[in-house]
């Protein structure tokens, strides 16, 4: 009697990437839904928001790692925050709409909080990997001094009898001079 035995392909190891549950545009729809309205009682301040605000918007539509929330939460809130303060003028004066559209400063500043906050999310982990890599140096230190005291109190019998192990080769015993 023969026995057939299946043979299974055997698929490639990448890893799965998993789509999260909810990858709607529930914050575009937010904002759209605000836009609108705003539009009702002021079109020309909601116009204006849609303009300053696209950066906020395009990150929305595009973003799509795990983060994704955050990001927009950093860059929208800038984007926002350097928006607000031309809102009081184009409320109670819709005219002025073409002037701030066409001043470079006021562009410079609304469109600039977006800036920012790529900016931040850009070398954020890299001032921060920095910071902590200079804080375990500092703890590696302390704890290299507490253990050179305590060889000194102590002898080197504190340190075990097995001289090869590994983690007293982690450690580098300061001598004093």
């Amino acid at each position: 009697m023969v026995i057939k035995k299946k043979i299974k392909k055997v698929k490639s190891r990448r890893p799965i990437r998993r789509q999260a549950k909810g990858r709607g545009n529930g914050v575009l729809s937010l904002f759209a839904i605000a836009l609108i309205s705003l539009a009702v009682f002021n079109v020309m301040l909601a116009s204006f928001m849609a303009l300053v605000m696209a950066p906020t918007a395009i990150l929305m539509l595009t973003e799509r790692s795990p983060w994704r929330s955050n990001k927009i939460m950093c860059v929208g809130s800038l984007n926002l925050a350097s928006t607000l303060p031309w809102v009081p003028a184009l409320w109670n004066n819709q005219n002025l709409f073409g002037e701030m559209v066409s001043d470079m400063v006021t562009m410079s500043i609304a469109l600039g909080g977006a800036v920012v906050g790529h900016g931040l999310l850009f070398f954020g982990p890299i001032i921060a990997a920095m910071i902590l890599q200079a804080f375990s140096s500092d703890k590696m230190k302390k704890i290299a001094s507490e253990r050179a005291a305590l060889v000194e109190q102590w002898g080197p019998e504190v340190l075990g009898n097995d001289k090869s192990s590994k983690s007293e080769q982690n450690f580098i015993i300061p001598k004093k001079a």
